[in-house]
């Protein structure tokens, strides 16, 4: 099946599955200016097979929006592949997470779909925290860390309802809490 045609001594074969097998030949097309000569005249090369392996990571991503919602304590982290050329090459996203700006990242969860490109954490201790999103080719190469963002905390205090500055020592001093 012919899959492509040069005028140059190279090819380039896009588009491939990591580890499936793929064979090649080469059918030349020429021509003698005498005659007497079979014209045109067809050469196809020996046949060689080989089966591409991707050892090249996906770009950075850019975390292009972390927004968070305090009452609900979700935290939605949105990224965009920087160019197509790289999102042909993703499969699937990692997502990482610290408590803390200067703390140890660790998994959070990996989004096996290329096609999203955000998502909504919930946290019942805290929002607060830093994220970073990577890309990973479907051969497992896991791209450079993209862009990290961070939250901080939502103060959360309540306001007591009662206050009676009247100096006996029982709701004197208004004070919100915890």
């Amino acid at each position: 099946d012919s899959i492509g045609f040069s005028t140059t001594t190279s090819y380039s074969d896009s588009g491939l599955v990591n580890g499936e097998q793929y064979c090649y030949y080469i059918k030349s097309v020429g021509s003698y200016s005498g005659g007497g000569y079979v014209d045109p005249i067809l050469n196809n090369s020996q046949e060689a097979c080989e089966a591409p392996y991707d050892n090249v990571p996906p770009c950075a991503l850019r975390t292009d929006t972390i927004g968070y919602n305090c009452i609900t304590k979700e935290v939605t982290i949105s990224w965009n592949i920087p160019d197509s050329a790289c999102a042909d090459d993703v499969a699937s996203y990692n997502i990482y997470y610290s408590p803390t700006a200067n703390g140890a990242f660790t998994l959070l969860t990996t989004i096996n779909d290329a096609t999203i490109n955000s998502y909504f954490y919930t946290n019942e201790i805290s929002i607060a925290g830093c994220y970073y999103v990577t890309a990973v080719d479907s051969n497992g190469n896991e791209g450079a860390q993209g862009l990290r963002t961070c939250v901080d905390n939502c103060p959360y205090y309540e306001l007591p309802n009662v206050f009676t500055p009247d100096g006996n020592n029982i709701n004197d001093l208004f004070h919100p809490f915890p």
